[in-house]
């Protein structure tokens, strides 16, 4: 039997988790789709994310995100 849905919890919001490499994504659509809190963000930026600052806003492409994943990705 489902169980019902409690009416007092916030729906989840649906967060696309694909990067597409001509995109240009403002840091918190980033930490969205990555699933960063703004600790992971910063330490990202540490390890060499490549990052624009406009403003108050940072902005990241996608081709330089999957480029930093996959220079971070573990060797198996």
């Amino acid at each position: 039997m489902p169980v019902p849905a409690d009416p007092f919890r916030r729906p989840q919001a649906v967060v696309e988790t694909s990067i597409d490499p001509v995109m240009l994504y403002r840091s918190d659509e980033l930490s969205a789709r990555m699933g960063w809190r703004p600790s992971g963000w910063r330490a990202a930026r540490r390890a060499g994310l490549r990052a624009t600052r406009y403003g108050k806003r940072w902005y990241v492409r996608g081709a330089d995100v999957i480029a930093f994943v996959e220079a971070h990705a573990d060797q198996d």
